[in-house]
């Protein structure tokens, strides 16, 4: 959970970072994220009524219009819960605008980050999910609904892994966190890999995301053919997405985008061979530079969008 108080013209003045499972239901999460906002207005020195918005950014479909969360798959107890309702109570003075979290990286890499002045680009999270914010003509493509981007539930195997969403062989269910620490937990235990076999027994019969990256950078042959495995499925998907949206730029960032070079040259590779070339001429793939900073400012950006430009909550999609 990234929390950040900013000024009207944008600039960050407290921010603070605590670990936190959205999985959970949403109440206690959403008040202790109300309880962080107020221990920053204390370090500042503000009151609940100078609070003029609030941009939050949730992991799943965003009925963006409501601001609520639709059939989310990672957490289910939100569905239809008003995140913006809730946050109101405590700061009834202020607009509350509900985004998915990949389109509030997005607009904070489009501020701040590489994506100035580029109109045409892609987001790419990698985390426990798999997610895209599509910028087209220099504004957040949600669609008619507010789940456009949600690529980790296009379909890369049809015999695969039962998803969160109930269908199988997802992006998301084959290549993102939880299934890179899956697959490495399989070789570990069919003794293809001595290093992530004893990186597990270490950790009480359980792998992450990051030892299967620890064990890559060791040299591991079964960790680094999963990583270019997960690569190269999302570079097919990302391909589709080129020929369909033709981007110049796309960014990957989230929780596995700091599992370096592997990852990257396998997701340049599918993207370039399953492209059209005309689509790829000019087209740059590289890691987010901004790390967490995309998502805080991407909020901050969405809040004074609705504050100072459209200057109503939203009623429609955009």
């Amino acid at each position: 959970m990234d929390v950040a108080l900013a000024d009207i013209s944008g600039s960050i003045l407290q921010r603070y970072s605590e670990a936190a499972d959205v999985r959970q239901r949403p109440e206690p999460f959403l008040r202790r994220c109300v309880e962080i906002i107020f221990d920053l207005m204390d370090l500042q020195g503000c009151r609940a009524d100078q609070i003029l918005g609030i941009g939050i950014g949730v992991p799943g479909p965003v009925d963006f219009a409501r601001g609520v969360l639709v059939a989310p798959p990672l957490m289910p107890d939100w569905e239809n819960f008003s995140i913006r309702g809730f946050v109101k109570e405590s700061f009834p003075n202020a607009f509350v605008v509900v985004d998915n979290d990949v389109n509030i990286m997005a607009l904070g890499e489009q501020r701040a980050g590489d994506g100035i002045n580029v109109d045409h680009f892609i987001f790419v999270k990698i985390g426990t999910g798999i997610g895209a914010g599509i910028v087209s003509n220099g504004k957040i493509h949600r669609g008619s609904t507010g789940c456009a981007g949600d690529i980790g539930h296009i379909c890369v195997d049809k015999n695969g892994p039962i998803c969160r969403c109930g269908n199988t062989g997802c992006l998301e269910a084959m290549a993102a966190g939880p299934a890179i620490a899956e697959k490495a937990m399989q070789a570990a235990i069919s003794g293809n890999s001595l290093l992530l076999k004893n990186l597990m027994e270490q950790n009480g019969g359980v792998l992450r995301p990051e030892d299967v990256n620890a064990a890559c950078r060791e040299g591991d042959q079964a960790a680094l053919e999963i990583i270019r495995a997960s690569g190269q499925m999302i570079g097919d998907v990302l391909a589709g997405l080129v020929n369909f949206f033709n981007p110049s730029h796309i960014f990957i960032g989230g929780g596995i985008a700091n599992f370096g070079n592997h990852l990257l040259v396998s997701i340049r590779r599918a993207v370039l061979r399953r492209s059209l070339p005309l689509a790829t001429t000019h087209l740059s793939i590289n890691f987010s530079r901004m790390g967490a900073d995309a998502g805080v400012t991407g909020a901050v950006a969405l809040a004074l969008e609705y504050l100072f430009v459209i200057e109503d909550q939203p009623t429609t999609t955009i």
